[in-house]
């Protein structure tokens, strides 16, 4: 899902994907690709989602908005 949606609008640059903490969520694959395809990968502390859920509106909205025109 993530490199569909993002591959045509990055020109180039690098990519950023933010994954849950959780292990089940990540194989060897995941940091494979990234590292293969130009893309950082931020991973958070598990049972950190509650405290992080601000930024979905706050930041990420805006970001979201400003990455579809």
């Amino acid at each position: 899902v993530f490199d569909p949606q993002t591959r045509a609008r990055i020109q180039g640059r690098p990519r950023v994907l933010i994954s849950g903490g959780v292990s089940t969520h990540e194989s060897l694959k995941v940091p494979t690709y990234c590292f293969q395809n130009n893309t950082i990968l931020c991973r958070s502390l598990t049972h950190t989602s509650h405290k992080v859920q601000p930024c979905d509106v706050g930041l990420f909205g805006p970001l979201k908005t400003a990455c579809r025109e």
